[in-house]
């Protein structure tokens, strides 16, 4: 009888540890506190509550997107007295849909599929284990969607673990980041097509008398804004003054330079 307990003492000590051991290499997917999500303090780092300690999570990340934009994401973690470190993250649009795609850029991280959600998360190599009081950051990128999602938001777990081998005293915590969809230009390939008149993407095709006019009597006569204010600073330095003017009549009539491009 001893022995069959001994026996089962060390199952669960071998179980137990490769519970562990897979944690430590990347979390089970859907742990980011998502809408419909759970997070690592369930069933696992359960000694603390969710985001009860100290701990802070810092992302770094464009604020807005346009479609096919790769945006770099950095993520860390901080506590105080911790020395191991992991996350979880994953990037839904505001009805909880799957929406672009993460990739990988060092071995620190790696990306997984359920139900359809992209994860990107630590591996062994980017727990960091033993360095103390801050993770030492992930980085990978977020390619956004070819077509129009709105805004996105990036949901966030992280763990300030204490490396001590087992899911105990470490503390758990989550964040969100939403990053807009930045609007679209109304600015079509070069700027001077002051007045907005048919715009076929060329110099030649766009630029007139009536858009010098149009300016002139926008700057000097009271005249109405411009129907796109971009296509009116035409040095794009930011700021219509006279040195769009002087630009736009130096291009039209001494073969000076032509209009900045729309951004």
């Amino acid at each position: 009888m001893k022995q069959k307990y001994f026996g089962i003492t060390l199952c669960l000590i071998i179980f137990t540890a490769g519970i562990v051991a897979a944690f430590s290499s990347g979390p089970p997917d859907g742990r980011t506190d998502a809408p419909g999500q759970s997070n690592c303090t369930v069933g696992c780092h359960s000694s603390f509550p969710l985001n009860s300690g100290n701990g802070i999570i810092t992302v770094t990340a464009a604020l807005s997107y346009s479609p096919n934009d790769v945006i770099p994401i950095t993520v860390n973690i901080s506590q105080m007295g911790q020395s191991r470190w992991g996350f979880e993250a994953t990037m839904l649009d505001l009805s909880g849909n799957p929406v672009g795609t993460f990739t990988n850029t060092t071995t620190r991280t790696q990306t997984s599929t359920t139900l359809g959600i992209q994860y990107i998360k630590h591996t062994s190599t980017g727990t960091d284990a033993g360095v103390a009081n801050a993770s030492l950051g992930w980085q990978f990128t977020w390619t956004a969607p070819a077509v129009s999602a709105g805004h996105v938001k990036l949901y966030i777990a992280a763990n300030a673990a204490n490396n001590n081998g087992l899911n105990s005293g470490d503390f758990i915590y989550t964040d969100a980041l939403i990053i807009d969809e930045a609007p679209a230009s109304c600015c079509i390939a070069d700027r001077g097509n002051v007045d907005g008149g048919p715009d076929n993407g060329t110099l030649a095709g766009s630029i007139d008398i009536a858009d010098l006019v149009y300016l002139v009597a926008f700057m000097f006569q009271g005249g109405a804004p411009p129907p796109c204010i971009e296509e009116a600073n035409i040095d794009g330095l930011g700021v219509i003054d006279i040195s769009d003017l002087v630009a736009l009549v130096g291009f039209m009539f001494q073969n000076g330079p032509p209009p900045a491009p729309c951004l």
